[in-house]
């Protein structure tokens, strides 16, 4: 998805259309993967529901696989039927509840749906059940729920620990600015659009010395150049 830059009379506005990009940005699909091919409408429905039904006899066949819930959800996902993708990854987690993946594909439909509650809850179990060492997904996905919350601390601490899993990971650093920057702590905010800068970040780059050009930082003639290739 990419961003549009608004002139706005304040900063926050533009700080959280900026952050509401996170959701495809730091959110994997829940659709599996599959080759792409040029599908006509009519066709890519056929081939969903043969899908479908396929799985459904897997599930009564093998009634404790909870992963035949998941794929079922993924379909129903890829259709646009989000009330019964919830329901499908309801009962992947009734058979099995330690399964970080699917409380993360649940969080991601509710927030689709605009259930941020909903949404904001199942991240959390996720990032409970996820080592926070090794996935910065989760808790990207956690801060942007906050953050549509204007829960800033909270996102703030989100963030963070996605930085403690990937901290080479230019966008939390342009995430924490804009947080930062709703804040009004200009240093943080320069610092991390910085780091976001120097670590190749390139999809909200325009945005970043947008950013860095209102809070009266001078950018070098390099940087510009760069993002205008």
């Amino acid at each position: 998805m990419s961003e549009k830059i608004k002139n706005a009379p304040s900063r926050g506005p533009l700080a959280l259309v900026s952050v509401f990009c996170l959701s495809l940005c730091a959110c994997e699909s829940i659709v599996d993967e599959r080759e792409q091919y040029s599908l006509s409408e009519e066709t890519t429905h056929s081939y969903l529901d043969s899908r479908l039904d396929f799985l459904r006899a897997r599930v009564e066949e093998y009634p404790k696989r909870d992963d035949y819930h998941y794929q079922i959800a993924s379909v129903h996902f890829e259709k646009g039927d989000f009330n019964l993708a919830v329901s499908s990854l309801d009962e992947a987690i009734d058979l099995r509840p330690d399964i970080p993946r699917y409380r993360y594909h649940l969080g991601r439909i509710y927030l689709k749906m605009g259930e941020i509650d909903s949404a904001e809850i199942n991240f959390r179990k996720a990032a409970e059940l996820t080592d926070a060492q090794r996935y910065s997904g989760v808790n990207a996905a956690l801060g942007y729920v906050l953050a549509l919350k204007k829960d800033l601390p909270g996102a703030e601490a989100a963030f963070r620990k996605a930085l403690v899993a990937e901290p080479d990971n230019p966008e939390s650093y342009y995430f924490l600015g804009a947080i930062y920057d709703l804040q009004g702590r200009k240093d943080d905010a320069v610092k991390h659009f910085r780091e976001y800068l120097a670590r190749g970040g390139r999809q909200y780059r325009s945005n970043a010395l947008f950013y860095l050009e209102k809070l009266g930082v001078e950018v070098d003639t390099e940087t510009s150049a760069q993002e205008k290739e």
